[in-house]
């Protein structure tokens, strides 16, 4: 049996629901529910019933034959500071709405978290905890299964938030110190934090066992795309409000594109009090994180991009009782945004192992030039049963058949013009010769 102690603070506030409405404290419940999402997120696995199994193993559940105790266990405390005073009074913040608007100083930060300053249904201000709050996370348990847990801590962190409004930028928090301390992973990012985020996510995707293969039934790692900020910030309200500035313009610059906004996250209400939404799964999570990072007391904002499929295979959105299909094309339209802008740079963070052992075939016997990842794999959008399209540049032109690999792996050696902008825009670059 060990025990490790993890050190926290809030570098963003919190907006994570007490037991009275309106109020903000700190649950345990919150903190052992986002661990098991992040554990199923690493672990990358479509086949659902030994997904649960596994995951029932570490943290607990109900299975057919009964009831399973958790194997880590988990105790959470701290005073951080309860604000008081709403958001914006509290950090002076600055926004207005103008016909339907938002302008000001601040607006991206009233953009990104505009549902968490509205009153409650009780009509009560939300409040939240403080940025610079601290508190401390134990676990015990055996090795074997604290290290999944911890991988999944390591992932909320870096990835992830707490509560409300936390893909949004909400609930960031840091690690300060484990005690005693682990080689398992650093919880310390340097400067180059692309790096320590890749090597680190490598490490921990292995501590589950998890990235064997490309994955759609939820919300995953499997392959996953994330975009750096250029700029360094002294705050934490700098970082924010800088990408949700961005975001809000580059989302009011495609309002037509109104089906393909789902993507974004549903449902979508519109000025004019007409809904986005699907067919039946109405409230779906955006697969696009927006988080603010600390790397040596300068801030940076980050996307991240999860992959699985949007919807269940069939299921379409609905808009003023029109009908329409979502993918997530507008999200690699975002992060070319981003790109051409000079305001990041994007980067391949994570994909399966499959796709590394295709890559490597396809290199050692066709020598091409270059091996691109395009269509719903690359985007992130897949089904279960989706192919695996990859455009093979500058074959020597002997034959090579991988359908006995993966029978989902479609090779294109000609592209057309169509194909040739797809990959410009969503392409996932694999392997080029030197």
């Amino acid at each position: 049996m060990r025990k490790l102690t993890f050190e926290l603070e809030f570098i963003t506030p919190a907006f994570i629901g007490g037991a009275e409405p309106g109020s903000a404290e700190l649950r345990p419940a919150s903190f052992v529910g986002l661990l098991r999402w992040w554990w199923r997120a690493l672990k990358g696995l479509d086949k659902m019933e030994d997904l649960y199994r596994e995951e029932c193993e570490i943290f607990g559940g109900q299975l057919r034959e009964g009831s399973r105790s958790g194997k880590v266990w988990f105790k959470l405390w701290g005073e951080p500071r309860k604000s008081d005073k709403p958001m914006k009074e509290r950090y002076s913040l600055e926004w207005s709405y103008i016909n339907r608007r938002l302008v000001g100083e601040h607006a991206g930060i009233g953009y990104l978290l505009y549902s968490v300053n509205l009153r409650t249904r009780h009509n009560l201000e939300r409040t939240f905890l403080e940025a610079g709050s601290k508190f401390w996370l134990q676990i015990f348990g055996e090795e074997q299964y604290l290290k999944h847990v911890v991988a999944s801590l390591w992932a909320l962190i870096y990835l992830g938030g707490v509560g409300s409004r936390s893909r949004r930028g909400a609930g960031n928090f840091d690690c300060l110190k484990v005690e005693p301390p682990i080689d398992w992973l650093s919880f310390k990012p340097d400067q180059n934090i692309f790096l320590w985020l890749s090597n680190n996510l490598k490490k921990a995707i292995q501590l589950v066992n998890g990235g064997k293969d490309f994955c759609a039934k939820y919300s995953n790692l499997s392959l996953s795309k994330i975009m750096l900020s250029n700029e360094e910030f002294d705050s934490w309200q700098g970082a924010l409000n800088h990408i949700g500035k961005i975001m809000m313009n580059f989302r009011r610059e495609n309002r037509n594109r109104v089906f393909e906004m789902g993507a974004f996250g549903l449902p979508i209400r519109h000025s004019d009090g007409s809904f986005l939404k699907a067919e039946k799964h109405h409230r779906r999570a955006s697969p696009t994180i927006i988080k603010v990072l600390r790397v040596e007391n300068k801030y940076i904002w980050m996307v991240l991009k999860l992959s699985g499929e949007p919807l269940p295979e069939g299921e379409q959105l609905i808009f003023n009782r029109q009908k329409g299909k979502m993918d997530y094309s507008i999200l690699e339209d975002f992060r070319l945004y981003l790109r051409k802008n000079n305001l990041a740079k994007s980067y391949l963070l994570t994909k399966p192992e499959s796709l590394e052992r295709i890559t490597i075939l396809i290199k050692e016997n066709l020598e091409p030039q270059r091996i691109i990842l395009m269509g719903s794999r690359a985007r992130g959008d897949a089904s279960i049963n989706s192919p695996i399209d990859l455009v093979v540049e500058g074959s020597n032109g002997k034959p090579l058949n991988l359908k006995s690999v993966d029978e989902r792996i479609n090779l294109i050696e000609k592209i057309t013009p169509m194909e040739e902008n797809a990959i410009n825009r969503e392409g996932v670059l694999l392997y080029e010769r030197k």
